[in-house]
């Protein structure tokens, strides 16, 4: 990682790419120029012909100004790319010896003793300064905000030679989400100072529903290195906690104002007397007693078009009854479709096909109008009811699907279920609990123990519990990937309540609505928060994020 937790690079790293046929021509004028400057600097080379320059810093630079710096650089050579420095969440360079994917390793160019000498002695402020001064006109103060310099400026040092190729700029600035900035990205060109930077990502974070202690260690822990080097100009840790405590009350505030509802999370209850309230008609205890069959459920569904789909759909909709308290569930098919990690449309579609099945649990009661969404009744045909009497009623949770498997993928989710609920396993058993191709479950299997999910002791499967599933979720962009479905069909759910709420008695079909129509940057870019729970379920996420309707409450199937 080139950012350290706090939004501060120690090393500059210059990555030049071998695609460019002027890349050896700009690898040289790269270090006359540095060698020009009196830089130290350490070069190595990829296995794919690419180079990295390293230029160490005594003092470490803010991912802001590091980024300006290296983006500058970037329009002086093509075969310069900038974009490691760009996010300082995700910015990361392969060092010298790093295993290269196609084989091979990075190789280092320097002399080993020259590198570890340099690293060790660093550049210092001045030398960083003549750096700084010859790609930004304006001087800089200690925390990297330019101004209009007081005094003459200094001679600018020499600039590389002229080229026809690098006189205009190849990287366009877009205008930044309140999250990039929030993870590192530049604020220049959307705000006009770090502290509305600052307050777009802090609205963003509270109307999401992230609370005041997570918005803390999310500043603390790493999570957001953008703005917490946004915050560095209070070099006091009082004054600075003071100043975040401040911003986060003054955007919640903002945030109330604007009609965003501050949300909480999804009520827990706690269902271990589930077998002796259902001897009074529990809910929960009903629902255990159809997840017994769920089996017989996964049988049948297999033999079906498309039947994985509608596996995790059943399961989805068993979840969402047992944390709504109710076996009749009306839930669109957006929040079905967050909870599955699919498209709403798909969604739609196999909810037809499971309600139409013969003998199927769920059972269209309702078609929904306006506001209220379709209601399905979870119940058991006759037939298969009387199975359920000889069957103990089901332990443990159910999960719709968790964010890693959207990932990983359907087939990974059903043997991990299967692992969970029957631990020991072989791949064997597994294959035939799950009734996927053995071929399929190695696959996954091999995949979930690489990532440290899984084990096998003896030629048996089991979990490894000290495995986080949200961490997981994390590093491969799932989150991400959640938190644009939620905007997106948060704005939807917006666009269509404002035409119901204008015409009541003859609602309009609104056509979907480009990005940029739809997205308020610094609001409606949805954040998954964290929580004690890592290996929550999407559910859990679709109960979350309730949205308002229009006049009333909120609501699920809103």
């Amino acid at each position: 990682m080139i950012y350290s937790e706090t939004g501060t690079a120690s090393t500059i790293c210059l990555d030049f790419d071998a695609k460019h046929a002027s890349m050896l021509s700009d690898l040289e004028e790269c270090q006359s120029w540095l060698d020009s400057l009196d830089v130290l600097y350490v070069v190595d080379r990829s296995v794919s012909g690419g180079h990295h320059v390293y230029v160490p810093l005594a003092e470490a630079l803010d991912c802001q100004l590091a980024r300006f710096l290296v983006e500058q650089l970037g329009t002086w050579w093509d075969s310069l790319d900038p974009s490691p420095h760009r996010v300082a969440k995700h910015g990361c360079i392969r060092v010298p010896g790093s295993r290269h994917k196609n084989g091979g390793y990075q190789e280092l160019v320097t002399n080993f003793d020259h590198a570890s000498a340099i690293f060790e002695i660093r550049n210092s402020a001045e030398v960083i300064a003549l750096l700084l001064e010859a790609v930004i006109p304006l001087q800089m103060d200690s925390h990297g905000v330019a101004s209009p310099a007081t005094e003459p400026a200094p001679a600018a040092p020499p600039a590389p030679p002229a080229r026809s190729h690098g006189t205009s700029p190849k990287y366009h600035r877009t205008k930044s989400l309140a999250r990039a900035i929030a993870e590192g990205a530049s604020y220049e060109g959307l705000y006009s100072s770090p502290s509305e930077a600052r307050m777009a990502a802090m609205c963003s974070l509270v109307a999401s529903g992230w609370s005041d202690e997570q918005i803390h260690t999310g500043l603390i822990n790493g999570q957001f290195p953008g703005l917490a080097a946004l915050y560095q100009k209070y070099r006091d840790q009082d004054s600075r906690q003071t100043r975040i405590d401040a911003e986060i009350s003054k955007a919640r505030n903002f945030a109330e104002k604007q009609g965003y509802p501050l949300r909480k999370g999804p009520v827990r209850k706690s269902h271990i007397n589930d077998t002796i309230n259902s001897q009074r008609g529990d809910t929960h205890g009903e629902i255990r007693r159809m997840r017994a069959l769920l089996d017989l459920f996964d049988l049948r569904l297999a033999k079906q078009r498309s039947g994985i789909y509608l596996r995790f759909l059943l399961r989805a909709l068993f979840e969402f009854s047992h944390k709504t308290g109710k076996t009749r569930v009306a839930v669109g098919c957006r929040a079905l479709a967050v909870a599955m990690g699919v498209d709403h449309s798909t969604v739609a579609r196999r909810l037809k096909d499971l309600a139409a099945l013969p003998d199927s649990p769920v059972t269209k009661v309702k078609s929904g109008h306006g506001l209220e969404a379709d209601e399905y009744e979870l119940s058991l045909a006759p037939a298969d009811a009387l199975v359920a009497n000889d069957r103990r009623l089901a332990a443990g949770k159910i999960y719709s699907i968790r964010p890693v498997f959207r990932a990983l993928g359907p087939v990974a989710a059903l043997a991990y279920e299967s692992i969970e609920k029957t631990p020991r396993q072989s791949r064997q058993a597994i294959a035939k609990s799950t009734g996927l191709s053995g071929t399929a479950v190695y696959d996954a299997l091999r995949t979930m123990a690489e990532l440290g999910m899984i084990e096998i002791v003896h030629g048996e499967w089991r979990t490894v519990k000290s495995a986080n599933l949200r961490l997981l979720a994390d590093m491969m962009g799932v989150l991400d990937e959640i938190s644009a479905q939620i905007s997106l069909y948060r704005a939807q759910r917006k666009t269509w309540h404002e035409t119901l709420a204008g015409r009541p008695t003859s609602p309009l079909y609104v056509a979907p609505l480009a990005e940029h129509e739809i997205y308020d940057h610094e609001m409606n870019e949805y954040w998954v928060p964290p929580d004690d729970y890592p290996d929550r379920s999407l559910v859990d996420i679709a109960l979350m994020t309730p949205y308002a309707r229009i006049g009333q409450t909120q609501g699920l199937a809103a």
